[in-house]
């Protein structure tokens, strides 16, 4: 059953200025990320919204591609797909996942539209199951939609939301223009 955010037509709210998304991927294992990709493509082409595909090679790099990626001024949000399995080596790959996860965190409370999907688990099966049965990829789309049109109708400001005015890619907040 669809939830109340699958059902809400973003693109009535966006009208004629749909925001364009950067949807940025840790392709490994590819079997989990084929699948987040699928619920987050999912939504994003029913809203007919605009979006570019970055792959990375593994969820450690995604936190310095968001910002690489923020600096380019090119998008208005960001969607970060991913997951990590814990059965080689644990305490490594917890700690990616939590160094990850913290990173993100970092960068997106400064005030950047961002759908974080980067889930984890004890093995490579359980990674598929839970990717299968929850469509958390959809849930990252839908999250980055939301915050895009809270900014707007807080705002009025309809492009490059976030510290970095595309005008000036060097003023922050708060400096003197």
């Amino acid at each position: 059953m669809p939830s109340e955010l699958e059902n809400k037509n973003y693109i009535d709210e966006f009208n004629d200025d749909v925001p364009k998304i950067a949807v940025i991927i840790a392709k490994h294992p590819s079997i989990i990320s084929d699948e987040l990709i699928k619920g987050t493509i999912g939504i994003l082409d029913s809203q007919k919204i605009s979006y570019k595909k970055i792959y990375l090679s593994g969820i450690l790099a995604l936190p310095i591609a968001l910002k690489l990626i923020i600096n380019s001024s090119q998008y208005e949000g960001y969607i970060l797909l991913g997951s990590i399995s814990h059965e080689e080596n644990p305490t490594y790959s917890k700690t990616v996942y939590n160094e990850t996860l913290r990173s993100i965190g970092n960068i997106s409370n400064q005030g950047y539209p961002t759908g974080t999907a980067i889930i984890s688990a004890e093995s490579a099966i359980e990674l598929k199951e839970i990717s299968l049965k929850n469509n958390y990829g959809a849930a990252a789309a839908n999250a980055v939609l939301e915050l895009i049109s809270l900014s707007r109708n807080l705002t009025g400001i309809t492009k490059n939301i976030g510290f970095k005015p595309l005008s000036n890619p060097n003023q922050t907040a708060g400096e003197a223009k």
